[in-house]
């Protein structure tokens, strides 16, 4: 084989892996073009409620305006990104860009989100897989993820988006020339959805680690000032809506976390010391003191806990022998994942914070294939209360499972017996909450399936948090053995580059 052929044979090489990502591409963009006619939750009014707002209203008013109940509590990078769509919505159907406190829906309004939700979140998504030279198998994990499908595609949101482009920054962090574009890429990321916040210290860690400092100061600084200085005499009002403390510690729909644990002990202390009833229960939120006779934590207490629980992340970025870009990831993850555990008012959604950037770690890296596995499961089981209506059922249970063979097919090595029992157990509490709940308990109990769901995906989710730990902890200490053995020991074998 003469040169020419070889090298002919080298692109050829090259370029399949490209091509498997467009078909992965292609398969996801159509299958969730299926669901553009399916069930849409309050997220797709307030998201075209938004559309009208920054179309309708001068910048000043956006985050003052209250004629609809839906105000916008995005960051601002968000309000911007609403307000370019407005330029071709009005294009689509001039209607939807007309603010009312009653909601709009129309065909072609239904059509016009559900593309850009498919198409700006497949796209980032994809831009970020191969700025980190990941795997067709990476990209079909993010890409076709029954949790994000159930959670954009059907209930509405720009979650893919969102992180698609948070992942596109962490990137270009490794390389000191790109970094400074990364950290501006980051800094327009957490203007877009104000809970990657949390992985702020991780990033910032990370860039004072491998540099160049200045620079990515410079370049962090101008982008977030420049997306807020329109907005500079309004930044009381900004922080209210972006952090509203009032709330409450729980959602209406527990997020699958601590706290669920926390609220369903109290629930059974109060009811076997015949105290009040739990006001947990009652589907609200704003609640200052939801538990009885548990304590109740402060938004403080829960930012203190939050920050204690994402320090092994941090310690674990410092460490030597480990993939830069692979470290990143996972300490991002293990930050949002702390979030999620322990933070105030945790919407189950926010889960995908942590899964998302584990899609790129998990096919090649078997020790986290089991926290990988158990937050997939979980998560997305998670997610069932969202749809309620009988059409969806059929939808999220294929989903559902053919993702769990998916995994079970392609990341089977190191299954351990709980985790198959956990996962096994998911289908009893599924079908007692679908199917059987309501013909064995009066109505007055309606909090019961999605607080079973809830405390039961906070379990594996729980557990999820301690095996991740336990690896960072684990790697950290093998790293400072390896550092007083002299470096004489073998180091990790990496599968990526």
């Amino acid at each position: 084989m003469d040169e020419r052929e070889e090298e002919q044979e080298e692109e050829k090489e090259l370029s399949n892996p490209f091509n498997s990502k467009i078909i992965v591409l292609l398969f996801s963009v159509s299958l969730k073009m299926l669901f553009i006619p399916a069930y849409r939750s309050t997220d797709f009014h307030v998201h075209r409620n938004w559309l009208a707002l920054t179309s309708s209203f001068p910048l000043e008013q956006w985050y003052t305006e209250e004629t609809s109940v839906w105000n916008l509590d995005y960051p601002p990078m968000f309000a911007y990104f609403e307000f370019g769509l407005g330029f071709i919505a009005k294009w689509v159907d001039d209607d939807m860009l007309i603010l009312d406190s009653i909601p709009y829906v129309s065909g072609a309004a239904i059509v016009f989100q559900r593309l850009t939700v498919i198409l700006f979140g497949d796209l980032a998504i994809f831009a970020a897989v191969q700025a980190h030279r990941a795997s067709a198998y990476d990209l079909a994990l993010l890409l076709l993820h029954p949790a994000l499908l159930i959670i954009d595609n059907i209930h509405f949101q720009y979650n893919g988006f969102v992180i698609g482009t948070m992942l596109l920054a962490l990137a270009w962090l490794p390389d000191r020339k790109t970094a400074p574009l990364g950290v501006a890429l980051f800094a327009i990321a957490v203007n877009l959805k104000q809970t990657l916040l949390f992985a702020a210290p991780a990033v910032a860690l990370f860039v004072l680690m491998s540099g160049p400092i200045l620079q990515s100061a410079v370049s962090f600084s101008g982008v977030f000032l420049g997306i807020w200085l329109p907005f500079i005499k309004q930044t009381d009002v900004l922080i209210k809506r972006l952090f509203p403390f009032g709330r409450g510690l729980l959602h209406s729909y527990w997020a699958p976390n601590a706290w669920a644990l926390i609220a369903s002990l109290d629930i059974f202390a109060s009811t076997l010391t015949g105290g009040r009833p739990s006001p947990s229960t009652r589907g609200l939120i704003g609640l200052a003191e939801p538990f009885v006779i548990m304590p109740n934590p402060s938004p403080l207490v829960s930012l203190c806990m939050t920050i204690v629980a994402m320090l092994p992340a941090l310690f674990y970025l410092v460490r030597d022998g480990e993939n830069q870009r692979t470290k990143l990831l996972i300490a991002v993850s293990h930050s949002f994942l702390s979030s999620f555990v322990f933070g105030w008012h945790v919407h189950e959604k926010a889960l995908l914070l942590s899964i998302l950037p584990l899609c790129l770690v998990a096919g090649n890296h078997d020790r986290w294939g089991s926290v990988f596995r158990v937050l997939c499961m979980s998560g997305t089981l998670s997610t069932f209360p969202l749809l309620t209506e009988p059409a969806e059922l059929l939808p999220k249970y294929l989903l559902f499972l053919g993702f769990a063979v998916f995994l079970a097919s392609t990341m089977n090595r190191n299954w351990t017996l709980i985790e198959s029992v956990y996962c096994a157990g998911m289908i009893p509490i599924e079908v007692y909450s679908a199917f059987v709940h309501t013909k064995v308990l009066p109505v007055g109990y309606d909090f019961v399936p999605q607080a079973l769901i809830s405390c039961y995906c906070a379990v594996g989710i729980v557990f999820a948090y301690c095996k991740s730990t336990s690896i960072l902890l684990s790697s950290m200490r093998a790293s400072k053995s390896h550092s007083d053995d002299g470096g004489q020991g073998q180091p990790t074998q990496l599968k990526r580059d």
